[in-house]
């Protein structure tokens, strides 16, 4: 019996001990999980919020550009230089929260090119002269090799050196050095340098050191310096948002690369990146050329700060405005340069005088459509641009349907992100319609990554432009969309000109076609079966040949013709005959009430009852015949 009861000991105690650790496990999984879940509720937050910053800076940079250019006066200049300044270091951190929460969704795509890593690193390092010389820094780039050929993503790479580097100014005294020394381990002998990086199959790379002095990690820093949110207590007032090496980090895994940082005796910090050599390890999806290039490094020329400024300097973290994500460098020239404010001045070309004869003596009719939830950069906008162009504006996509439907502009100027009817659904119903497809659509968003601008491009687009933009280049952007109207509008003149007799009838026999459809659509019109098999069939000739006729004359598909059809007469008889709409509904060949008033609304933007209570007394208004055309 005793040994029975140890032996049922020994099991009590093993499956006591497994509920433990199954328990203690459960419990540790629950604080992972809970931790991070703040993590991402914080990402969320910061995301939702740096969203919601893009139209106010907008509405702060482009003004400020205007005043630095207009105003000569020397001290206000350099409260302006405080300024833009200021704003770059608050889009700065809008643009590394967006990238953040990129790299995490996995909508984060590099596009890897060949580079010469020390010209590269040597640019990157201009932008940070006049800081480091209103420190008093040595700072020095040092290589003992002519020239190291690297692939890299050239345009998000530089946003490692910039975090690296602006952390390595910040931390340094006055009169103190920070070294970049560059070089690979090609030609080294020693075992040493032949480590591997992540992948151990990758034996050749090359080496960034960054070297600051005057500073020190502690064992916690050293084990914490990457974690995102992460600010050191060693280094009061000189705290971050703790994203900077973050994104850093991150960037440089997706380099396939390896980073991390030590102290340097007593005094000074050394980082550490390694990057592969060659292009063996990347993919081909890698190596595909960026589709919609983003603007490069810009290094811009910045007056150096007063000595008043200088303790400023120290203690916020001024970094120089050149610093750019994918949309920075669109907003944020300078235009100190002579010939940077030349360039922007050639962008504002949307001037009358700019455009062909035949575009002036239009101009009065020429009308742009502002659609963002942000009034005050409407209004803002609709200021700049108005002297020019007659500007309408609204609030939500819905609105705006409802201001094209009745306005018709030439060109429409949208944000994406907006409650009561999206920019992506306002843009789809634009190009849908065929009484609205010519309409050029502008999309001016803070959704600035990949997958948006070609969720746009697939929807017709015309223009993409990032907030916060720049007020010249969406200037230069509706002179193009007026350039491209005017040209296809003077080459329909010439071939008009240019008929003869053939080319008459040919036009004639096309309008008898077009006629016969029409008349075919009418007579089956309250024919819920009548589709575009049967009218093919009734017309004599295959889907294909009339999906073709169609396309070249209306530019939309038979089924949507036919739709279009129906809808209009039962506009008409809605209007005219005062009905109820399930009769008409039924009487223009539509079986389910529900779905007629979904379609009626996508096509004209207003319910049935809606369209019945705008236009039932009054049937003579213009915008009503033009709908019914």
């Amino acid at each position: 019996y005793l040994l029975y009861l140890a032996i049922a000991s020994v099991i009590g105690y093993i499956i006591y001990q497994n509920i433990k650790d199954r328990r203690h496990a459960r419990h540790l999984l629950r604080k992972a999980r809970e931790k991070e879940r703040v993590k991402e509720d914080k990402l969320r937050l910061f995301t939702s919020i740096a969203h919601e910053l893009r139209s106010p800076l907008t509405m702060i940079i482009s003004p400020l550009r205007q005043l630095s250019i207009s105003d000569h006066n020397l001290d206000r200049q350099a409260n302006y230089s405080i300024m833009q300044r200021n704003c770059n270091r608050l889009l700065r951190t809008v643009n590394q929260m967006l990238d953040v929460r990129k790299i995490d969704s996995g909508q984060f795509h590099l596009h890897f090119s060949e580079t010469e890593l020390n010209t590269y690193t040597r640019e990157v390092m201009e932008s940070f002269k006049g800081i480091s010389a209103s420190k008093g820094l040595e700072f020095t780039h040092e290589s003992n090799e002519e020239s190291i050929p690297i692939w890299i993503d050239t345009i998000h790479f530089e946003k490692v050196l910039f975090n690296i580097l602006s952390n390595a100014l910040k931390f340094t005294p006055t009169n103190g050095r920070v070294i970049v020394r560059t070089s690979s381990n090609l030609n080294s002998p020693d075992s040493e340098s032949k480590r591997t990086l992540n992948d151990p199959r990758i034996l050749e790379y090359a080496e960034i050191r960054i070297y600051n002095s005057g500073s020190h990690l502690n064992d916690e820093d050293l084990s914490h310096i990457w974690e995102r949110f992460y600010q050191s207590s060693s280094h009061s007032g000189k705290t971050g948002s703790g994203i900077g090496m973050n994104l850093a980090y991150d960037l440089v895994k997706l380099h396939h690369g390896l980073i991390e940082a030590h102290n340097v005796g007593n005094d000074g910090v050394e980082f550490i990146v390694r990057l592969p050599l060659g292009k063996a390890h990347l993919s081909e999806t890698e190596l595909e050329p960026r589709e919609n290039k983003e603007p490069e490094l810009t290094i811009l020329p910045e007056p150096l700060p007063s000595s008043s400024e200088t303790e400023d300097a120290e203690s916020d973290e001024e970094l120089p405005a050149a610093f750019s994500s994918e949309t920075e460098s669109l907003s944020d020239e300078s235009t100190d340069d002579p010939s940077e404010e030349k360039e922007i001045a050639d962008m504002d070309t949307d001037s009358p005088e700019s455009l062909p004869d035949s575009h002036v003596d239009n101009t009065d009719k020429i009308s742009i459509l502002i659609v963002d939830d942000d009034k005050e950069l409407c209004d803002y906008v609709a200021s700049e641009i108005g002297k020019e162009y007659t500007v309408l504006t609204a609030n939500s996509g819905n609105a705006a349907w409802k201001v094209i439907l009745t306005s018709r502009p030439t060109i429409v100027i949208t944000d994406l992100m907006m409650p009561d009817g999206d920019g992506y659904d306002l843009c789809r119903r634009i190009k849908a319609n065929p009484e609205t497809d010519y309409i050029a659509v502008i999309v001016l968003t803070s959704e600035s990554n990949e997958d948006t601008q070609l969720r746009t491009m697939a929807l017709q687009a015309d223009h993409f432009l990032p907030k916060p933009f720049n007020l010249p280049l969406l200037r230069s952007a509706i002179t193009q969309v007026l350039r491209v109207r005017e040209s296809i509008r003077n080459k329909m003149r010439r071939t008009e000109i240019g008929n003869n007799y053939g080319s008459i009838e040919v036009d004639s026999y096309e309008e008898q076609f077009i006629q016969r459809v029409r008349d075919l659509v009418l007579k089956h019109i309250d024919d819920t079966a009548f589709n575009v098999n049967e009218l093919s069939k009734e017309i004599g000739m295959s889907r294909v040949h009339l999906n073709r006729k169609l396309k070249e004359h209306f530019g939309i598909s038979p089924i949507a013709y036919i739709r279009s059809v129906r809808l209009k007469q039962a506009a008409y008889l809605l209007v005219n005959n005062k009905v109820n709409i399930s009769e008409v509904a039924y009487r223009v060949g539509f079986s389910s009430h529900s779905y007629f008033t979904s379609i009626f609304h996508d096509f004209f933007g207003m319910s049935p009852k809606e369209f019945v209570a705008t236009y039932a007394d009054n049937l003579n208004d213009e915008t009503l015949q033009k709908l019914l055309e």
